[in-house]
């Protein structure tokens, strides 16, 4: 806005101007300095003025040369708030498509964890009654600890990505619903 407004001036500073003018003025007559502010006081001797002054530049190349870099400045401003907002675009759904992919992996790693589960119940039942050794049993044990750590872990992910999106959104504050006070209420806070 502040470019477009500089624009807008140095637009106005190429045109021709018309400028109305006027004044009021007091004389004061004396053959001393002394008679001339007492005849000065008195009021006897003023005028007024009054009159159009016209300015038309002819070759105005410093007024068009400035306008040109007014144009270009706002036109500059213009494609980097585009790439700006391209950018904001990107990281919201940068982050979206993020929550979601984590959100999809819970699930799949919650149906691992029930998967290994059975696997570990059936094993153990297998090595009551002796179709199975101990170290089989440890490695279905290892197979789901492995199962749950990754499920953990994507929930920690869906929960970093969450924050993600509240980042990009801006609304990190408003979700928890934070507020802070402007310095004058603090200040005031602070006082005894």
């Amino acid at each position: 806005d502040i470019l477009q407004i500089d624009r807008n001036i140095k637009e106005n500073q190429k045109l021709p101007a018309l400028n109305a003018v006027g004044g009021y003025q007091l004389s004061g007559l004396g053959d001393s300095a002394g008679k001339a502010i007492d005849s000065l006081e008195s009021g006897n001797y003023h005028g007024w003025n009054a009159g159009l002054n016209f300015l038309y530049p002819l070759q105005n190349r410093q007024a068009r040369a400035r306008y040109e870099q007014a144009v270009q400045s706002v036109a500059q401003q213009q494609v980097h708030l585009r790439d700006l907002e391209e950018l904001i675009r990107l990281e919201v759904r940068t982050a979206v498509r993020a929550l979601e992919t984590n959100r999809r992996l819970i699930s799949a790693f919650d149906a691992n964890v029930k998967a290994e589960e059975a696997k570990l119940d059936s094993q153990i039942k297998r090595y009551d009654v002796g179709f199975a050794t101990i170290f089989e049993v440890l490695n279905f044990q290892e197979d789901l600890a492995t199962a749950q750590v990754s499920y953990l872990q994507s929930i920690i992910n869906f929960s970093k990505s969450l924050i993600e999106l509240q980042r990009v959104k801006a609304s990190f504050l408003t979700d928890y619903r934070v507020e802070y006070l402007d310095n004058t209420v603090q200040q005031r806070a602070a006082q005894p």
